[in-house]
Order: C-alpha cells, then sequence, then structure tokens
C-alpha cells in the first residue's frame, strides 16, 4: 500500500491500533503523489482512480492487469493529479442523498472486483 501526500501519521498509536495488526503484515510507504505516478507509468501500472465524476462503473472494465487503485480522503477526494492524470476513472454506485462513500468501504469493493475478477477470468 502506498500512502501518498499524508495528511496523517502512519506512525501514530491510533492508526496502528485501528489496523487491527494489518499495520503489520501489509509493507507500506509513504511518497508524493507525482513521484507514485511517475513510477506507476514507468512500471506500466495501469492507474485506476475511483471518482463519482466517472462514467464507466467500476464492475464494468478489466481490473485483472497490473494496476494501482487510487482513492481518495474522506474529507477531499482524490487530489487534481489524480482526477487528472489517472489512467482510468471508475465510478462506484451511491444511492440516496450521499455524496461520499467511507474511503476504507471504498478500497473494499474495489479490491473484492480485482479479486472477483481474477477468480472468474472475466
Amino acid at each position: 500500500m502506498i500512502v501518498c501526500d499524508a495528511a496523517t501519521d502512519l506512525f501514530n498509536p491510533d492508526v496502528v491500533r485501528a489496523s487491527v495488526g494489518t499495520f503489520f503484515s501489509l509493507p507500506t510507504l509513504e511518497s508524493s503523489s507525482a513521484a507514485t505516478l511517475q513510477w506507476c507509468r514507468q512500471h506500466g501500472v495501469l492507474t485506476v482512480a475511483a471518482t463519482p465524476e466517472a462514467e464507466p462503473m467500476y464492475t464494468q472494465v478489466d481490473l485483472r492487469g497490473s494496476l494501482a487503485l487510487v482513492v481518495g480522503s474522506e474529507q477531499y477526494g482524490l487530489s487534481p493529479l489524480w482526477r487528472d492524470q489517472a489512467d482510468l476513472q471508475v465510478k462506484l454506485p451511491m444511492h440516496g442523498q450521499v455524496n461520499s462513500l467511507n474511503v476504507a468501504i471504498a478500497a473494499a469493493l474495489l479490491l473484492y472486483e480485482v479479486v472477483r475478477q481474477r477468480q472468474a477470468g472475466v
């Protein structure tokens, strides 16, 4: 997991505790968005950004290749860099009056779809 332009200290005891141990089992690093995007492009990693403005639903795109899923903060959403320069934007469905999903829920939905597609050979 790459955390870009972190607004929170990843090593804060509250963050570590909230991860329920995952913090110690998932390789995590911090980087700037620009450096991360550049690295992805240099290594052929498709950047897929979740945004309500996207046209294709996340279930309608091929997520089986090498990719980086990009989700924004709950308060501010995606940065302009990711909105403008991600290779692909996808939409998560939201019904009712909610205009944003919890970032953990958004990431979980996207990751589940990646696993589903890869197991099904979609």
